[in-house]
């Protein structure tokens, strides 16, 4: 933001002599009296007033500029995107990435199937709590190459569907997507792990990826929304269909916004189209034993359903355009947003590292039309009443 405007407005109080240890204020100015005696006393000089006029216009002008500098970030200027208190930090900026790779060459675990459905003790299979599906994974590190194992999903709160027909029927795997229901207006905490077979030991993943598909609100007003944290970097598109809350800590909010139906659902993560990317949410986490993550369906009448992929998508799905034909990658821009909101590189090579500037320049608007308003104070005739 250019404050130049700002400051040479400012400044005007010092070239009066005002700050330099000395005064060239005359004795009738010294004695001049308060500015809402001035205002009506016509007559009187103009000094002191014009002077205290700059000095609360400029102060404003400095507070209101100062106060958009916590700008909106991580999707679409249509859904106004605020990082709730991420003071301090720059805003406004992240990595674009510009390169696609195959999916495979990214941390990779595929789904094979499920080996028990039972969240939170809901069904259909007996047992020990927990919908686990057996896996193999590539390229997440710890020796893991091709190598099979369970990946676990438990709740850690509350768990509710609509009937006891919706574990049955749609928790589980559907293609090529994991997939959880819920309640209307019912939220639930979940933590998913890995663990090979035959051992009942946490795995520790140096590198791994998540997606979460088809956000969106359903025929009857029900949000679908996200909660993630712990995470290295999140991805979005440039034009999500997605808003994105942060708290400043670490945890971010991904809330739906554009409603939906079941013919746009996504049937192949690695090809999307642009919509079915709009609606998508990508993150990435280094070293990590549990993914939390938290789901809710805001009002409305009827349950959700939830995909989701063990696959950072965003970075490698080509998209299918109108018309049938497949581009090799994102028709526009895939922002990369790091956990605390600042502009970093993540080590990867098909990543080009740039200055954001989307959303940058409404603050500095603002002070450029202050700073001419603060200069047009200053050229003020006698004020009479």
């Amino acid at each position: 933001m250019n404050y130049r405007g700002l400051e040479d407005a400012c400044s005007l109080l010092e070239e009066d002599g005002v700050s330099d240890g000395s005064s060239s204020l005359s004795e009738t100015d010294l004695h001049e009296p308060p500015l809402w005696s001035t205002i009506r006393s016509p007559g009187h000089q103009t000094g002191i007033r014009r002077k205290t006029i700059l000095a609360i216009a400029c102060a404003f002008a400095t507070a209101a500029s100062l106060l958009l500098l916590f700008q909106r970030v991580a999707g679409s200027g249509r859904t106004n995107d605020v990082l709730i208190g991420d003071v301090g930090v720059p805003l406004g900026l992240y990595e674009k990435v510009t390169d696609y790779g195959e999916c495979i060459d990214y941390p990779y675990v595929k789904f094979h199937g499920v080996v028990r459905n039972n969240l939170g003790n809901r069904g259909p299979d007996p047992g020990d709590e927990g919908l686990v599906f057996n896996a193999t994974v590539n390229h997440t590190g710890a020796g893991l190459h091709n190598a099979p194992l369970y990946i676990e999903v438990h709740n850690t709160s509350e768990y509710d569907i609509e009937s006891e027909g919706w574990a049955r029927d749609w928790n589980g795997l559907h293609g090529h997507f994991a997939s959880v229901a819920l309640k209307h207006a019912t939220n639930v905490s979940l933590e998913i792990s890995a663990r090979l077979p035959g051992s009942n030991e946490t795995l520790t993943l140096p590198r791994f990826g998540f997606s979460v598909f088809d956000l969106d609100v359903g025929p009857n007003g029900t949000v679908e929304y996200i909660e993630l944290s712990g995470f290295d970097h999140f991805y979005v598109t440039a034009n999500t269909l997605v808003n994105v809350d942060r708290n400043g800590m670490g945890t971010a909010r991904f809330t739906a916004t554009v409603q939906g139906d079941g013919s746009d659902n996504p049937e192949e993560p690695e090809l999307l189209t642009l919509e079915q990317k709009h609606k998508s949410v990508t993150v990435e986490y280094s070293n990590v034993q549990k993914v939390p993550i938290t789901i809710g369906a805001i009002g409305g009448l009827s349950g959700r359903v939830f995909s989701f992929t063990a696959r950072p998508i965003l970075l490698c799905a080509k998209t299918k355009t109108a018309n049938g034909t497949v581009d090799p990658g994102e028709a526009e821009t895939i922002e990369n947003h790091s956990a605390n909101g600042t502009h970093t590189a993540n080590g990867t090579a098909n990543k080009t590292e740039q200055s954001g500037t989307r959303e940058c320049c409404d603050a500095g608007l603002l002070g450029l039309v202050l700073s001419l308003s603060l200069s047009y104070l200053t050229t003020l005739p006698l004020l009479t009443m």
